[in-house]
C-alpha cells in the first residue's frame, strides 16, 4: 500500500521555460513518458517509481519533463496507464511555466546552436520559416477540432493554448497551476508559496540561488514570427479568462 501512495502522489512539471522553475525545486527531466506506447509505460512503470526510492511515502514525487506539455500523445498515456494500474488520475497535479513565444523561440534557437544540436549555419529565420510552414501544412491536413502536436518542434512548442487544451481533454482543469516567468522573476518567494499551497503542502521558506544559464545577445526577432503567435497569444488569455482559478 506505501508503494500505491508512492505512485500516486505525483507530479509533473513542464512549460515553455520549464528550467527556470526547475532551478527552484529541484527536480529532474525523467522523459518516461514520450516516444513509448501503453504496454512499454506500464511494463517499465516500477522502473520509473524506482526512481524516487529515496522519497518518503508522504512526499510528492515530481517529473519535471517539459516537453510532455507539447507532445500530443502524452495526457492520453499517463491517464490510461493510470487508469490501468489502478491508480488514482484525480491525485496528480500538473504545473507549467510560460513565457512569451516568441522570446521562448530566440532562446531555444541560441539554446540549440550552444550544444550543437543544429547545423551552425542555420539561421534563426530559417529555423522560424520551416516552424511555421509545418504548423499552416498541419491545418490544411486536420481537422478544427485537432490539437497541434508540437512535440519537440520549436514553433509548436509556443502554441500554448492548445497544448493546453488537449490535457483539459484527459485531466480535470482543477489539477493544473499555470505561472509566467515574468511572476517568477518578480517575486520567487511568492510564486514558491503559490505551488506549495496548490500542493497542499505546508509553507516552507526555501533559499533562493541565481542560476548559471546561458547568456547571449538577442538577435532581431525574425520577420512574421510575432504575428503568427498573436493569435495564439489571444487565445491563450481567452483561456486565461476562462479557467482563472489554473493561473
Amino acid at each position: 500500500r506505501e508503494r500505491e501512495r508512492e505512485r500516486e502522489r505525483c507530479v509533473c512539471t513542464w512549460g515553455g521555460d520549464q528550467s527556470a522553475f526547475l532551478i527552484f525545486v529541484h527536480v529532474q527531466e525523467m522523459h518516461f513518458f514520450q516516444n513509448r506506447d501503453v504496454p512499454d509505460l506500464i511494463s517499465g512503470f516500477p522502473q520509473y517509481v524506482e526512481h524516487f526510492r529515496n522519497c518518503h511515502a508522504k512526499q510528492l514525487r515530481i517529473d519535471g519533463t517539459p516537453i510532455y506539455l507539447s507532445k500530443g500523445d502524452t495526457p492520453e498515456q499517463i491517464k490510461e496507464v493510470y487508469v490501468k494500474l489502478g491508480l488514482d488520475v484525480a491525485k496528480l497535479r500538473f504545473l507549467a511555466m510560460f513565457r512569451n513565444p516568441v522570446k521562448r523561440v530566440i532562446s531555444a534557437y541560441e539554446h540549440k546552436k550552444r550544444h550543437n544540436e543544429w547545423d551552425k549555419n542555420a539561421t534563426l529565420k530559417e529555423k522560424v520559416d520551416e516552424g511555421i510552414a509545418r504548423y499552416f501544412q498541419w491545418k490544411q491536413d486536420y481537422g478544427p477540432n485537432e490539437f497541434y502536436d508540437a512535440d519537440s518542434e520549436m514553433i509548436g512548442r509556443g502554441i500554448y493554448d492548445q497544448s493546453i487544451r488537449r490535457w483539459f481533454r484527459h485531466f480535470d482543469h482543477s489539477q493544473f497551476m499555470f505561472l509566467s516567468l515574468k511572476q517568477l522573476i518578480a517575486d520567487p518567494s511568492g510564486v514558491v508559496d503559490a505551488v506549495q499551497e496548490f500542493l497542499g503542502l505546508n509553507t516552507v521558506r526555501l533559499e533562493m540561488h541565481q542560476a548559471n544559464i546561458g547568456k547571449y545577445t538577442p538577435p532581431p526577432v525574425p520577420e512574421g514570427l510575432a504575428e503568427f503567435y498573436a493569435p495564439h497569444i489571444e487565445a491563450f488569455f481567452k483561456l486565461k479568462s476562462e479557467y482563472p482559478g489554473c493561473f
